[in-house]
């Protein structure tokens, strides 16, 4: 027995050393493979205008998204209509809720209106119109340019009258394909819309 424990200890003093010497080298190859994950965020870009819309009472709200794009990674369509999925390259927050709030953003910049809201809203808001819709597509392509194609409406509130489906596409050259340059891209595809918007609403107002 003694003669056993001897060897057994003997087996140990060599095994051990040689395992903590592996997980360590593995550990290394590990950390010096990965870099920190970096994270973006859509951003309003409008700016201040004479606009007529002061009064406008706006519920935004809900923005439907493809699965494919509300994940965190930054997703880029190849020529070949591959989708391709940054591994470090990520969204900071759920998609559709970043589009609604920067959507809103914009458009309560370009009004100057204290009562655009995102949804959901609370039930006793006091709205007279509400802006739905629906995201086609939403994506970089591997130059970095954007392409927003959305389908939307405007409901007046008032009448509640079924409101017609508009279909918009919108495009954004990028200055380079990295990363910065391809949010900033998708953040002019969002104003662009945003624009559209605040010009529908006006000229339906001066009918």
């Amino acid at each position: 027995m003694n003669i056993m424990n001897t060897q057994m200890k003997t087996i140990l003093v060599t095994i051990i050393p040689t395992l903590i010497t592996c997980l360590l080298i593995s550990s290394c190859s590990i950390s010096g493979n990965t870099r920190p994950s970096q994270f973006y965020v859509l951003d309003a870009t409008a700016t201040s205008s004479s606009s007529e819309a002061k009064t406008l009472r706006l519920g935004v709200g809900p923005i439907l998204i493809p699965g494919y794009i509300n994940r965190p990674q930054i997703t880029t369509k190849s020529e070949s209509a591959e989708l391709i999925y940054a591994e470090f390259e990520r969204w900071a927050e759920p998609m559709d809720e970043m589009f609604t709030r920067t959507l809103t953003h914009n458009i309560t910049i370009s009004t100057g209106s204290n009562s655009i809201i995102s949804y959901p809203w609370p039930s006793n808001a006091s709205l007279n119109k509400t802006l739905t819709a629906k995201i086609i597509k939403f994506e970089n392509n591997m130059h970095g340019d954007a392409l927003l194609i959305i389908q939307w409406q405007i409901l007046n509130m008032n009448d509640k009258q079924q409101a017609s489906s508009i279909y918009s596409e919108y495009h954004s050259t990028a200055k380079s394909s990295d990363y910065p340059d391809r949010v900033s891209a998708l953040n002019d595809t969002v104003k662009q819309f945003s624009d559209e918007v605040i010009a529908y609403i006006q000229s339906a107002s001066n009918k």
